[in-house]
């Protein structure tokens, strides 16, 4: 079973290939169709609660795969997983506070290379703890995958993929 189907000879249109469609007009109005809404329920991507839909497990699950796909990090706050790649590299403690901190920092700034402004201010770490948060995160990162830096002025964290 590989999705296409034929009709008369002819390849025809998948049903995953409307559902697709559906999605992307949701991404661009930000309207929830009637068509789709039923969809997301049936695969139990969403329940509704009063008038609107709210993401299930499932959903934050798909939602935690896809982004691991990209070439960026991703946070889960819930568990403390880093992962890079699909992969858990480090899972951060709950006494970790200000790693976690700016670990979720970076995820809701779209894993930027640079976190520095308002998102790093809202931390308010001195160049020591800002320091000791640096050396937090990359104590215990597996090897080969990512790193964290203070940027030139002291005043910001990268991070950076290692190995390709």
């Amino acid at each position: 079973m590989n999705g296409i189907e034929r009709m008369n000879g002819e390849a025809k249109a998948p049903e995953w290939q409307r559902f697709g469609d559906l999605l992307l007009a949701w991404k661009k109005s930000g309207d929830l169709s009637d068509e789709l809404a039923p969809l997301l329920v049936a695969l139990g991507l969403v329940e509704w609660q009063g008038d609107g839909p709210v993401l299930t497990e499932t959903s934050q699950s798909l939602r935690l795969l896809l982004r691991s796909l990209a070439n960026v990090p991703v946070y889960d706050a819930g568990s403390g997983a880093l992962c890079w790649r699909g992969r858990v590299v480090k899972t951060v403690p709950a006494r970790a506070a200000r790693q976690r901190a700016a670990l979720e920092a970076f995820e809701l700034a779209g894993w930027q290379r640079l976190l520095d402004g308002p998102p790093l201010l809202a931390l308010r770490l001195d160049c020591r703890q800002l320091r000791r948060t640096v050396r937090g995160l990359n104590k215990g990162v597996a090897p080969g995958t990512i790193r964290f830096h203070i940027d030139g002025r002291g005043r910001g964290i990268l991070w950076s993929p290692l190995g390709g």
